[in-house]
């Protein structure tokens, strides 16, 4: 079973018709058609959004083969601390269901692959240039695909545009129709797709990755899934014929036995009756954490200054910078305490009352969700500030995955302001606390290669791949770094280097060969004219 969930938001009063006649309507044609076989459901947008997916998860039962796909087309609203609200009902444009209420029951009710596609319309996006960052941080949020398994793609565009258009859909639809027979489509290759597309008339587009990548339709086997990121195929250097491989040895059997050396096999034991299964009340393991491994002592992690080397593996990885100091020499000063009869709740020290759920919030929160608020209104020093007094809370014995969180977020605000020493420094704090904390290796990348630091992009991709969990992702990142180090960064011999080791994860795929096969016609050199 394949299951679409559709909430649209109901315009011209009561009516959703504009809307699904324009793009609703159109992807759910198109996703329940025999590709892709969704079952489509379709919300109220006059109800609560996550009482009606309750309801409907526990009457359908999707095991963890089901895949359950969520599209909401309607308004975005923020809350006063940043949480983002779905408003589907025109008739009470200031309420919406919550987004983490409405992901927590997919999270919990579906256990197989889980996507959710975002289509909001936002009145600030346009007017004010952080709004599109905050939009994103309070999806994210509300999410988790880290830990939730839900992948998220968003696509906001400003509320004066066209209200009955649905850009986001109708593209989706496009690239469903364009799609060959046969071969999948994930939903990362469809965000690879529409990210050039959809530039102008969905100024906001992102995707957040879960552990498993969602397939809007299922190719048959051996059929590559269709990405964007991976150079098209070129047919001009295809070969003519191809030699079937040989065929694989037959196992030779030894002859039987004979007849005087045959021994009857002994009498069987009863089996004894099957017991009762014993009820255990012991509370359920917590989930195994992925941890990568230590990488091996022969590997010397030194800053290399030359390594031009670009076509094999470095024995010796680069560090992004040289880490000045550990991370536990750099703490922040102690948070400053405010005036007496002062009523604003930032820099208290003890414990405070949330506005919102009047719940008690520890200082740790409360600085970090002030440096999220300062961030999104434009003040990174601000935010920075309050981000260290977050560190100095948690002290140098604090939680080490909290502490990371907090470098990476301060070396995100200093990479987009102008100071990508001090960011990349902060980014290997974190990684000193967690080795393998992926949103500081991706910032890095990032970073790097904006900066065009190849001997950085290369140091960020190879520890950026020893640290995911699976050989899928592992693959997709492979062909994603050959397609940059081909086109942008003008290295064929790395891109055939990532190729032949994406070829290692997939010794099958055709498209990865005949990457391969090309680069190597392109290294030869040219014929000697006669």
């Amino acid at each position: 079973m394949r299951l679409l969930i559709t909430a649209i938001s109901a315009q011209d009063g009561v009516t959703s018709a504009p809307l699904a006649a324009t793009g609703a309507g159109q992807l759910k044609s198109r996703l329940g058609r025999e590709d892709a076989a969704f079952q489509v459901a379709e919300a109220d947008p006059g109800r609560d959004l996550a009482e009606q997916i309750e309801a409907l998860l526990a009457e359908r039962g999707p095991s963890f083969r089901d895949p359950v796909m969520l599209y909401v087309a309607c308004p975005a609203l923020l809350s006063i601390d940043g949480e983002l609200f779905l408003s589907l009902d025109p008739r009470n444009p200031t309420v919406g269901d919550a987004l983490a209420d409405v992901a927590a029951v997919l999270r919990d009710g579906a256990p197989g692959p889980k996507l959710i596609v975002l289509e909001l319309a936002d009145a600030k996006l346009g007017l004010d240039p952080t709004r599109a960052e905050v939009l994103v941080r309070a999806a994210e949020a509300a999410t988790d695909p880290a830990t939730s398994g839900i992948e998220l793609i968003l696509g906001a565009r400003p509320r004066t545009a066209d209200a009955a258009s649905l850009p986001l859909a109708q593209a989706m639809v496009a690239e469903l129709d364009a799609l060959p027979s046969g071969r999948t489509l994930t939903s990362r290759g469809l965000f690879d797709r529409l990210m050039s597309k959809l530039r102008e008339s969905v100024p906001c587009l992102h995707h957040a990755r879960a552990k498993v990548s969602f397939e809007l339709v299922v190719g048959k086997p051996g059929r590559r899934d269709s990405t964007s990121t991976m150079p098209a195929p070129r047919l001009d250097v295809l070969p003519r014929s191809a030699t079937p491989p040989p065929p694989a040895a037959q196992a030779v059997l030894p002859p039987p036995p004979p007849a005087a050396q045959l021994v009857p096999p002994p009498a069987e034991e009863p089996r004894p009756a099957p017991r009762e299964p014993e009820v255990s009340f012991a509370l359920p393991r917590p989930p195994r954490t992925f941890h990568p491994p230590p990488p091996p002592d022969d590997v010397d992690l030194t800053w290399a200054e030359e390594n031009e080397d670009w076509g094999s593996m470095p024995r010796v990885i680069p560090l992004a910078r040289p880490l000045a100091a550990p991370p536990g020499a750099s703490l922040p000063p102690p948070p400053m305490a405010t005036s007496s009869g002062s009523t604003s709740i930032l820099g208290t020290d003890g414990p405070i009352s949330s506005p919102i759920s009047g719940r008690e919030i520890s200082p740790f929160a409360r600085y970090t969700v002030e440096g999220e608020l300062l961030a999104s209104q434009g003040d990174p020093n601000g935010a920075i500030a309050a981000f260290r007094k977050a560190l100095s809370v948690l002290g140098p014995s604090g939680d080490p995955h909290a502490r990371a969180e907090m470098y990476v977020r301060i070396g995100e605000l200093r990479s987009r302001h102008g100071e990508p020493d001090d960011a990349i420094s902060d980014f290997e704090k974190a990684l000193a606390l967690r080795p393998g904390h992926i949103p500081a290796l991706e910032s890095l990348l990032l970073l790097c290669v904006s900066t065009r630091d190849w001997r950085g992009v290369m140091s960020a991709e190879e520890r950026l791949l020893a640290a995911l969990p699976s050989d899928t992702l592992r693959f997709e990142r492979l062909i994603e770094f050959a397609s940059r180090w081909e086109g942008e960064a003008e290295k064929p011999a790395r891109a055939r280097l990532l190729f032949e080791r994406a070829r290692e994860v997939r010794p099958q795929d055709p498209i990865v060969v005949e990457q391969i096969r090309r680069l190597a016609l392109k290294s030869l050199p040219p014929a000697p004219r006669e």
